[in-house]
């Protein structure tokens, strides 16, 4: 459709000329560009493509599949499982934080991480995930570029993860099947949940140090995101 950016446009093709089923599995960015991104006439000739091409939409989790519904697309939830998932690992003697950063994008907050590291000198931080910053360091923190968070999961205490937006991110998940504290601004079963505020980020990885996480909540989720479960689910849908 002439109407539609042309990266959508794009997108739409994939799903011509085929008698396959048509699924479209939308993740937290997903979700947070078409609420922004799209106004009301777009998102009607979205819906009208939809209706059109009998697309089948999937989200990851119940609070986006309401952010979906609430611009008039309705979904089913399927949460979409992370390569790996842990058993329990033992905690490593000193605690530290780990944290994802991308300096390609804003969505991690780098301000509010930065505060909440000078605000805890006694405290360490291992930054991961960008590449340009690899080696720097500090009391406190280090920037460790990309890593095999396989090797890295023994050193780590806790995943402190603060979004401008998100849906179900693997990571956390990762993290909790480990036995580990996840610390977050959205509402995800079994983490310490926080808003933005530095005090209040503070206070919930003094939280993590104190308190380790309920058990239950790793036995949840590798349940939950085990691997033939979602082949299944997929299957489901055929």
């Amino acid at each position: 459709d002439p109407k539609m950016p042309i990266t959508t446009q794009l997108h739409m093709r994939v799903f011509a000329d085929t008698k396959a089923k048509k699924v479209i599995h939308w993740i937290g960015t997903d979700i947070h560009q078409l609420r922004w991104n799209c106004n009301f006439e777009k998102i009607k000739v979205i819906k009208e493509w939809m209706k059109e091409n009998k697309i089948i939409n999937l989200t990851e989790v119940d609070f986006t599949q309401k952010e979906l519904r609430e611009v008039g697309i309705d979904s089913k939830v399927v949460p979409i499982p992370p390569s790996k998932l842990y058993d329990p690992i033992p905690l490593p003697k000193d605690f530290a934080v780990a944290v994802y950063e991308s300096s390609a994008s804003p969505m991690y907050h780098p301000e509010i991480i930065e505060k909440v590291i000078r605000a805890m000198p006694d405290t360490k931080f291992y930054l991961f995930g960008d590449d340009s910053v690899k080696g720097k360091k500090g009391e406190n923190f280090e920037h460790l570029g990309f890593i095999d968070m396989a090797e890295w999961m023994l050193k780590l205490s806790c995943n402190l993860r603060i979004t401008l937006h998100d849906g179900l991110p693997l990571l956390p998940v990762e993290f909790m099947t480990a036995g580990r504290q996840v610390i977050t601004n959205v509402p995800i079963k079994g983490v310490i949940k926080t808003d933005k505020k530095v005090k209040n980020i503070i206070a919930a990885i003094r939280k993590a140090q104190k308190e380790q996480l309920d058990p239950k909540w790793g036995r949840y989720w590798k349940k939950e995101m085990d691997h033939s479960k979602y082949v299944k689910r997929i299957r489901r849908l055929m």
